[in-house]
Formats: structure tokens, C-alpha cells, sequence
């Protein structure tokens, strides 16, 4: 990754941030669909939904703090000019 240093390198940069956010969309709703998928179903009287949200719920708190720390430690990290990093709203949307 280059160092941001002018407002083209800025949105760039914010490009492939929201880039990188799809493909964190993507793996979640894969990964939490095939752990929805492995939680059998229970007969009768069906409560494995809350079994379910859980698993879910985690998966998506586990995403977005992922995503949270990248765009925090990593990202922000590659701008080095102070009005840039003043404006660190733009790449987190």
C-alpha cells in the first residue's frame, strides 16, 4: 500500500477500502451460512433458530471489528497528511 499524500492517492485509497469491505461482506455471509447450515435442526418444539442468531450475531460483531481494526491500524496508517486524517470519515463511509 502507498502513502496518501494527495487527494487522487485519498480516493484511491477509499476505493479499495470499500473493495475490501465487499469482500469481508462476502466471506461473513459465506462463513456464517455454512455454520447456520452444520447447527441441526431439533425436532418438535424448534428453539436451534436461537442456536442460529448467535452464531450469526458473533460472526458479524467478529467482521466488523475486524474491518473496524483494519481500516484503523492499517489504513490510517498510509495517510500522512493532517487535513487527510482529519477527514478519516471518508473511508469509514
Amino acid at each position: 500500500m502507498i502513502n496518501v499524500t494527495t487527494s487522487k492517492q485519498l480516493h484511491a485509497l477509499q476505493t479499495e477500502t470499500w473493495v475490501w469491505a465487499a469482500v469481508v461482506l462476502l466471506v461473513a455471509l459465506f462463513v456464517a451460512w455454512g455454520i447456520s447450515t452444520l447447527i441441526s435442526w431439533e425436532g418438535g418444539k424448534d428453539r436451534s433458530y436461537i442456536k442460529r442468531r448467535w452464531a450469526c450475531g458473533i460472526v458479524w460483531a467478529v467482521a466488523w471489528i475486524g474491518f473496524f481494526l483494519y481500516n484503523d491500524l492499517y489504513v490510517m496508517g498510509h495517510i500522512h497528511k493532517a487535513p487527510y486524517k482529519r477527514n478519516s470519515a471518508i473511508l469509514y463511509g
